[in-house]
């Protein structure tokens, strides 16, 4: 049987935090982390940040309010910080509904392109950007993880175009 190996050659990276995928959560931690004062490193294997929001795999932004049994009651918000920074500029930019009832609980209907360009008012053009150091790398797949605790070295990267 034949030996497979891979030959790419690797690339290390300084960062204080590196965020693997550019999704929700990796949006939020990779803002939060830049705020706090750390470098921060988003990987992301789409050619932009969103994940299933933006690929067209969801329109909707769930788990901000408490479900409830029986008659239909109020939204009622659970879910506070970044998400309603990232909520109020999709909504400057019309992109995102009120609560509309769903089951038990209230979910929230948005515009995928708009979902992206409030990521990258965060990450990449807004007015907080001169503020947070936040380096983005879109097409990259992380293919392994290696773990070096003595330097606190964490993970190799590799691009779809191959860098």
């Amino acid at each position: 049987m034949a030996e497979v190996r891979d030959r790419r050659g690797h690339l290390t990276l300084d960062t204080d935090v590196l965020v693997v995928g550019g999704g929700a959560a990796g949006v939020a931690a990779a803002f939060t982390a830049a705020r706090a004062g750390a470098r921060v490193l988003l990987l992301e294997k789409y050619g932009f940040c969103g994940g299933a929001a933006v690929a067209g795999l969801s329109g909707t932004v769930c788990g901000l309010y408490a479900a409830t049994e029986g008659a239909p009651k109020p939204p009622e918000q659970v879910v506070f910080g970044f998400a309603d920074r990232f909520i109020d500029v999709m909504k400057a930019k019309g992109g995102i509904t009120e609560p509309q009832r769903y089951g038990n609980t209230y979910t929230l209907t948005h515009d995928p392109l708009v979902w992206r360009e409030a990521g990258d008012h965060f990450l990449a053009d807004g007015e907080l950007v001169a503020e947070i150091n936040v380096q983005q790398k879109v097409d990259a797949l992380v293919n392994s993880v290696e773990i070096d605790t003595r330097d606190a070295q964490i993970a190799a990267a590799m691009g779809t175009d191959g860098d």
